[in-house]
């Protein structure tokens, strides 16, 4: 309980108009929300994870949080990519519904990074990048929102155009680190997200314009907008700081 917030509490008021849960699904998230062991992992307690990483032996534990920890990791496992997909499709439908205009996809959101690169053969270069290029993944955000003049969301005031990323933390260490800590761990993870882009601006940097110095021209198109801004789900139904303005920005519209 305390990582829980406002938001994890939904489970008890299952089912919804937007949410509906099979018996064993409600199961899973009631026993999740009261930290019980869960049901499904039960019943294969103690096995073996295989991961795609040969550093890293995960067994099954008595409460499934290996398995949601791990299992991006897992050879041909694609589901933390489609859990990621679908809260990111959720949250540009709740924003759209509002009237706050959104992109999300690929596609759409590198073009709020690379149409800030200076002309030449390495915008075109980068441009024709995809985006399982892992480079690219960690600068190019997950959606854009356009505030406008009366806007707010936290700190980012409209009217502005910003960028931002979705997470799930799912880490038992992070969790028993982070736990006493204020927003416990969904703050801890959101704060790192600023620092990630940087990074990423860094090495693409270093990459395709080595000879420029600093601040290079990604680090400069990340300087056009306010930080990211941060949405972070948790284990325990909880959400970042982040998300919570968000949904209070939506809510006031």
């Amino acid at each position: 309980y305390l990582n829980a917030d406002r938001y994890s509490s939904e489970i008890c008021r299952m089912p919804s108009p937007d949410v509906v849960l099979t018996s064993s699904e409600h199961r899973e998230a009631l026993c999740a929300f009261l930290a019980l062991p869960s049901p499904a992992a039960t019943t294969v307690l103690g096995q073996v994870i295989k991961t795609t990483r040969q550093d890293r032996t995960a067994h099954v534990d008595l409460y499934g949080a290996n398995l949601s920890a791990v299992c991006g990791a897992c050879l041909g496992d694609d589901r933390r990519l489609r859990r990621h997909n679908n809260f990111e499709r959720k949250l540009v439908e709740a924003c759209r519904g509002a009237g706050v205009p959104a992109v999300h996809g690929y596609d759409a959101t590198r073009h709020m990074i690379v149409d800030w690169l200076p002309e030449g053969g390495a915008k075109a270069a980068i441009r024709q990048l995809s985006s399982d290029n892992s480079a690219m993944k960690g600068i190019v955000p997950d959606f854009g929102l356009t505030l406008k003049v009366d806007d707010a969301v936290g700190r980012i005031r409209g009217p502005c155009r910003f960028h931002g990323e979705i997470k799930s933390f799912s880490s038992t260490f992070g969790y028993m680190v982070d736990s006493h800590k204020p927003g416990g761990g969904v703050a801890a993870r959101e704060a790192k997200i600023a620092g990630e882009k940087a990074a990423a601006a860094a090495a693409l940097d270093g990459k395709h314009y080595p000879l420029t110095a600093a601040p290079g021209p990604f680090a400069l198109a990340l300087a056009h907008y306010p930080p990211a801004l941060g949405v972070v789900f948790g284990m325990f139904g909880e959400l970042s700081k982040g998300g919570h303005d968000l949904v209070n920005m939506l809510g006031r519209r």
